[in-house]
């Protein structure tokens, strides 16, 4: 949840709140500085469940964009959460992680969102959404993530080498990035990119296809004095305001 806050501010957001579980919401608040954490009631367990909602409901109005999933977990109470947010915001959604794990028992409600919904996983999120076998994803991942995006109405963005965008009517190949890049934290980072970007006015599927290319050159550009071996994600969030400059 920190890394995707810091990584919104850092492509460009004026304003990001960072809601969490009342349980982690003092350890955020010493770690934030920018972000606004506002702890949402979590009934003592931790993790969101359905009275979590309640505050953040008044707000949903005045956001442009709500990025979910980041450390939720995958108790069946943060089912009903995740279910609320889609019943009741008209915004832009990027669901990353466990928000995907959830979002596969919604998937009968996602035609009816009223915003637009970008879905960022990795292979084994994917094939888990899909309730498909992973090598089979693997050898046919782009007629998956296209015809996954024109039958929900979603952005894919499938992560890992060359990660894919697919909004059911393009298919965007990524090639900025590096294997350094695949460790801990590193998609975190780009879910709050593709938010920041959906939020500052960029229709999803391009805040998606620019989110990717920026959080590649990002790394790219972090690589250059770290090197592969040593990237870390914050390592990626201090080289996006480079990597915007750059393009």
């Amino acid at each position: 949840v920190y890394m995707s806050s810091i990584s919104a501010l850092r492509t460009g957001s004026g304003l990001v709140y960072s809601f969490v579980p009342k349980a982690i919401s003092e350890v955020m608040q010493i770690k934030s500085v920018e972000n606004i954490v506002v702890p949402l009631e979590d009934s003592g367990g931790g993790f969101f469940c359905d009275s979590s909602f309640v505050g953040i409901e008044s707000r949903l109005q005045s956001l442009d964009v709500v990025a979910v999933g980041p450390g939720m977990g995958r108790s069946s109470e943060t089912s009903r959460f995740l279910e609320l947010l889609v019943e009741n915001f008209k915004g832009n959604l990027v669901v990353d992680a466990d928000g995907i794990y959830h979002l596969k028992s919604l998937k009968s409600m996602i035609g009816e969102f009223d915003g637009n919904i970008v879905i960022t996983p990795h292979m084994a999120e994917f094939a888990n959404f899909l309730e498909v076998d992973i090598d089979k994803l693997e050898r046919n991942k782009e007629a998956y993530a296209m015809e996954t995006a024109g039958r929900y109405g979603l952005t894919v963005v499938l992560k890992g080498h060359r990660t894919l965008v697919a909004d059911g009517r393009e298919l965007y190949v990524n090639k900025t990035g590096n294997p350094g890049m695949a460790t801990a934290g590193s998609g975190d980072v780009l879910t709050g990119m593709i938010a920041s970007l959906a939020g500052q006015g960029i229709e999803p599927p391009m805040s998606a296809r620019l989110g990717v290319y920026l959080h590649g050159l990002s790394g790219d550009i972090a690589s250059r004095t770290k090197g592969e071996y040593g990237l870390m994600a914050r390592d990626i969030i201090e080289s996006i305001p480079e990597a915007i400059m750059e393009i």
